[in-house]
Formats: structure tokens, sequence, C-alpha cells
């Protein structure tokens, strides 16, 4: 099901919920939200900038959220003069020494492992997820975060060869993309027109083909014709190209607890008699 806002979206999943049919639609999430996803990506992002000192501060403060064990950032800087400013180095042995649980140890071992003493950074990671399966996680935000970092991290294999893959490169591909949880099996995908690019479903439902709400109102304020407009067009002309076989449009007379008229949209596909109400 596609609109063009999520807000447009939002009382959609609120009427599939009432019904009990269960829908997707994702939140938009730039970085991991969970403890220990989000020390592992930060441990990755000075892995790959190690003289980083703000880099160094969300280390610090995503390993204290997870164990409840602060290292203070200037400690691991005065330490890290003594191997060459390497601040991860410094910060892995300063952990190692702490005193923690066996599990979390472990980890620490694959870091200064695999990133710290070489930048192995995909047999790193197939060892996290190795270890992960058997740390049995009960957090459901964390299983949440830790499924989608195995879909994003297929993906840009797949996109790239595992051979060809650096941190640099690794890092940088994971930032730019979200970090939202991936639909439960067999739930409606609610999606933004934004959101869908790219992809291709065999039955779509177009939903808020209004004027004033696909087109937008500022759109229609900027007159016909204007570039504004035509984006809009051209954003209904990606919404129902997602489809394989069947395309179901609708709007409603009211939104907002204003009267609408149907999209001209509808009238320029021949849907609608021109001038038709």
């Amino acid at each position: 099901m596609l609109g063009r806002t999520r807000k447009i979206l939002e009382p959609v999943l609120d009427a599939l919920a009432e019904a009990k049919i269960p829908a997707h639609l994702p939140q938009q999430k730039a970085d991991f939200e969970t403890p220990a996803m989000k020390w592992m990506f930060s441990v990755l992002r000075l892995g790959n900038a190690r003289h980083d000192r703000e880099l160094l501060r969300i280390a610090c403060v995503a390993w204290d959220e997870l164990t409840e064990s602060l290292i203070e950032a200037d400690s691991v800087f005065a330490d890290s003069a003594l191997v060459g400013g390497d601040f991860l180095r410094a910060w892995c042995e300063r952990a190692l020494a702490a005193g923690i649980q066996p599990a979390l140890c472990s980890l620490l071992t694959m870091v200064r492992e695999r990133l710290v003493d070489r930048l192995d950074v995909i047999g790193f990671l197939d060892q996290f997820f190795e270890a992960t399966d058997k740390l049995g996680i009960e957090d459901p935000d964390t299983r949440d975060e830790l499924a989608t970092w195995r879909t994003l991290h297929a993906e840009i294999l797949g996109e790239h060869g595992a051979e060809n893959i650096t941190l640099n490169m690794y890092v940088q591909e994971m930032s730019l993309r979200s970090k939202a949880t991936q639909p439960p099996p067999g739930a409606i995908r609610l999606l933004t027109i934004h959101g869908s690019k790219g992809l291709e479903f065999k039955h779509v439902f177009l939903v808020g083909m209004a004027e004033e709400v696909f087109p937008s109102f500022q759109a229609l304020k900027t007159g016909a014709p204007s570039r504004e407009l035509e984006e809009e067009r051209r954003s209904c002309f990606v919404a129902i190209t997602r489809v394989q076989e069947s395309l179901t449009l609708s709007w409603s007379a009211r939104y907002y607890g204003y009267a609408k008229k149907p999209s001209r949209f509808l009238k320029e596909m021949g849907l609608l008699e021109q001038g038709g109400g």
C-alpha cells in the first residue's frame, strides 16, 4: 500500500490494526538505537577513523549503555599516545582490562584480532553474527536491529562483492542506509512513494488520490505548469509502475476535515472525465 506521505498512511495502519490485519509502516531510522548494535557500529566507525575524537566519545558512550562500565574518552586519548595515536587499540585494551562477562570479552577479543591487528571487516562481521546467534538475545528490539543489519550486510555484499569490500566502503554504505526494521512475514507493507522506488509488488493500493493531497497543496499553489507539479506527476508515475498484476487507486471526499476533489492525475490517466468531480 503506497501513499505520498507517512501522514496519509498512518490512518490506514490504524484501520488495518483495528481490523486485525497485520501491517507494517517502517520508521525512518538513520542509526541503530539499541545499545549492542549502536556499540558495534561505533566500533566499526572508530576502526575506520582511528584518530577521530568524536567517534571515540560515541564508542565510549555506547559501551557504557551496553555494559554500565564507563571508559573515559580522555583516558583512552592519553593511552593512545603509547600506541601511535590509535584510539581503537587503546580503547580495546582498556575495555579488556576492566573485567567483563565472558561473552563481551569474546566480542572484544574479536575486535582486537580482526579490526585492531588486521582489517578483516568481513571476517569480523561473520564472526560477530555467529557469536550473536549463540548469545540467545532476548530483547526484541535488539533482535530486530540485528536482523536489519544482516539484511543490509547481505545487500552490500551482493552489490559490491565480499572481495571488494573495505572497511571505509562498508561504513559509508551502512551509514547511508535506513536502519528501519524489516516487515514481519505476511504483513501488508505500507510505504511512501519515495520509499517504494526500485521495488515491485504483485498488488498495489495507492491511497490519497485527491487534490491538495496528491498533488500536494504546495505544488498546486505554484500553478500549472510548474516544476513542483511536474515532480508530483513523476512521483505518481513511480507509484503506478510499482505494480506487476493489479493496481487499486482510492481517494476520500474529505481529508483532515476538509472537502477534497479527486486528483487531477486520475483525470489525466483517463479514469475520470476531464472537468468532472
